[in-house]
């Protein structure tokens, strides 16, 4: 409990009033402030606004403004951050406005063919392979690493190059621009079947431009299969201009040899074996499309040994073991292993047939060699299998034993000897040409070697029936 003498009653009075004085003071001003500022807030910033627009000119917009000017003149304001951040955009879309007023102000004239109006303009070409990725029989396709140069004359070139400078390299990308370019393409390759790993181009003070292009080319082309494997392709590569007809512009083969060609060992130990070149200018008239193209044709002969081992040699293996049937006894027991030997040698013939279908094109025209010697050895298999059924039926129903004997000996000797004939005669069709000719012998062959042999098997069994019914 505290107890308060005189003096501090007073001082305690006195304090309460002071309290009470200082309370009510600040309470009044607020409200005033209050007032004055829901009414002078708008004006203010209205003002405020109108000085920042002062400095960014009335009559000019943001975007021509230098960032330099625009920092020097808000550098005092309260809105500093705000109009910097203003400032890198506009400096960003000034600069793509200018590229856009460059690429404008390029004359017409500049993007057209040199001689417009005149005599057709003169492409030089040559094409150099740089490696080569092996053909695709069945889609119809090759690809290649090909090295693409293109040169012509444009006088206006000489203008574009600075004071003392006769020669300079850009870009593609860059020459698109400023110069014309032929839009030569490859014409048969692929759909999506180009792909551009470099390009450049080189500009001269005499008015000579030379574009190199290195691409990978999926080329599109229909081969020649009548010989496979013995078969010799030619695989084409045909440039043309994708707008310009044959009025104005003309292809030439450049006069530069090593500019165009094969790169030295390319094909060594490689399935096809390079044999020749050849480039050729010529034009191609189709309906109203008459346009002038290059070409560039190398001669490729297939190493046809891989198939021997892999196709040939086997099918003539299964052939030999379908001959042992002959040689086999004719006793009953033997009976199983002679027809099992002879129907899995059949099937593993139509097994390889259908693997050899498998590498050649679906839309060939007309047979293949080795599919030929395929039909060859499997009418031998099937005239195996029949005969020997027809001297099993003479040995075990007829039971003519020993004339059964005498017909598998003549068998095991004539097959033999008519299935090296017909080998011989598929090797003689192997260039391709006359195949259904070949077709046509072989089987007038086998047919008649086997039809005389049949005839006489025939009688030799009537005239075994006659003397085994008067013995009986």
């Amino acid at each position: 409990k505290v107890v308060l003498v005189p003096r501090d009653r007073d001082m305690l009075a006195g304090y309460r009033y002071r309290k009470k004085a200082v309370t009510m003071t600040p309470l009044w001003q607020m409200h005033v402030c209050a007032l004055a500022t829901c009414f002078l807030t708008p004006s203010m910033w209205v003002f405020v606004r109108g000085k920042s627009d002062q400095l960014l000119s009335p009559n000019m917009p943001a975007r021509e403004l230098d960032a330099s000017v625009l920092e020097d003149n808000i550098g005092a304001t309260s809105c500093h951050s705000h109009l910097q951040v203003r400032a890198k955009t506009s400096i960003s879309d000034l600069a793509e406005h200018d590229l856009q007023d460059t690429a404008a102000a390029t004359p017409l004239a500049q993007l057209l063919r040199p001689s417009l109006g005149g005599k057709p303009d003169v492409v030089e070409f040559a094409i150099f392979i740089k490696n080569f990725f092996g053909l695709q029989f069945r889609d119809n396709l090759f690809s290649m690493d090909v090295v693409l140069t293109l040169r012509w004359i444009d006088p206006r070139i000489s203008k574009l190059l600075p004071a003392g400078a006769n020669h300079t390299t850009v870009s593609l990308a860059a020459a698109k621009e400023t110069i014309w370019l032929p839009d030569i393409i490859v014409a048969n390759r692929a759909i999506a079947g180009e792909e551009e790993i470099s390009s450049a181009i080189d500009l001269y003070r005499d008015g000579h431009v030379m574009k190199t292009q290195r691409i990978k080319l999926s080329v599109q082309q229909h081969f020649d299969v009548a010989a496979f494997p013995f078969d010799v392709q030619r695989p084409k590569i045909v440039l043309s201009s994708r707008t310009l007809m044959a009025q104005d512009l003309l292809m030439k083969e450049m006069t530069q040899k090593n500019f165009s060609g094969v790169k030295p060992g390319l094909f060594s130990s490689r399935e096809f074996q390079f044999v020749s070149q050849e480039t050729t200018v010529f034009e191609e008239a189709d309906a109203n499309l008459r346009k002038s193209r290059g070409a560039l044709t190398i001669t490729l002969q297939r190493d046809w040994t891989r198939y021997l081992q892999t196709t040939i040699l086997p099918e003539i293996f299964l052939i030999l073991i379908s001959f042992t049937v002959f040689w086999m006894p004719r006793a009953t027991p033997f009976a199983m292993p002679r027809v099992a030997t002879n129907l899995i040698s059949f099937l593993t013939l139509m097994t390889l047939s259908i693997h050899t279908a498998e590498m050649l094109p679906p839309d060939r025209e007309g047979m293949a060699w080795i599919e030929l010697f395929a039909d060859s050895m499997q009418m031998q298999n099937c005239l195996i299998l029949f005969l020997n059924v027809f001297v099993d039926w003479v040995y075990c129903t007829m039971d003519l034993k020993e004339l059964g004997e005498r017909l598998s000996n003549q068998l095991a000797f004539l097959f033999p000897l008519m299935g090296s004939v017909v080998v011989f005669m598929c090797f003689m069709g192997r260039s391709g040409e006359r195949l259904d000719f070949w077709h046509t012998v072989i089987l007038l062959w086998m047919g008649g070697v086997q039809g005389i042999w049949i005839c006489y098997s025939i009688r030799c069994v009537r005239v075994a029936e006659l003397e085994l019914r008067e013995k009986s």
